[in-house]
């Protein structure tokens, strides 16, 4: 006759196994992609500016994205937050321009997340940029999602995400300017069994 667990045996058998060293380790590296756009660049439309697009066996300076525009079919990622850091060498007018003339839009497969269409001068510590020099170093601004508000990126999904312009005839910059950012989004790896 076959043993039957009781519900004390249970809970003490699943105190044991979350010990901390058998609790698995969760993967919160980033996935980031750079974008560097010439100074003098003139904005005509609704242009859109594509990032993610790239996969990091093309170019591992641009970004750690495994595929262009899609999660690979053995992992996913749940994304908890958005961080726009600019490199040392993006000047202030080049980034203020930008920033004052786009929005960050995220489309995976048909759903386009509105949380994130917004001017990207709602990022905090972003928007106060225009009157930083050059020499300056910048910090980041990130944008957290409350809990209930992640974006999750399946295992195999297709996504878009890029920056549309507001208006048309903006100018990113002078000739000597140079736009280098990088957009990554924060959270964390979701892996999945190969059985």
């Amino acid at each position: 006759m076959a043993e039957v667990a009781t519900i004390p045996d249970v809970r003490a058998r699943l105190a044991q196994a979350q010990t901390i060293d058998s609790a698995p380790e969760r993967d919160t590296q980033p996935l980031w992609f750079r974008t560097i756009i010439a100074g003098a660049t003139v904005i005509t439309g609704n242009a859109r500016t594509y990032i993610f697009n790239k996969q990091k066996n093309t170019d591992p300076d641009l970004t750690n994205l495994e595929l262009a525009g899609a999660m690979p079919t053995t992992s996913g990622y749940k994304v908890t937050g958005i961080e726009l850091r600019p490199n040392a060498n993006c000047s202030a007018p080049a980034l203020a321009a930008f920033l004052a003339n786009h929005r960050l839009k995220i489309e995976v497969g048909a759903k386009n997340f509105e949380k994130v269409n917004q001017p990207c001068v709602m990022f905090p510590s972003l928007s106060s940029v225009a009157s930083l020099g050059n020499s300056t170093a910048f910090s980041g601004g990130a944008y957290l999602f409350n809990p209930s508000e992640e974006i999750k990126l399946q295992p195999g999904q297709t996504f878009n995400v890029y920056f549309e312009a507001d208006r048309d005839g903006a100018i990113i910059g002078g000739a000597g300017d140079v736009l280098d950012l990088i957009v990554s989004f924060r959270g964390q790896k979701i892996g999945t069994l190969a059985l």
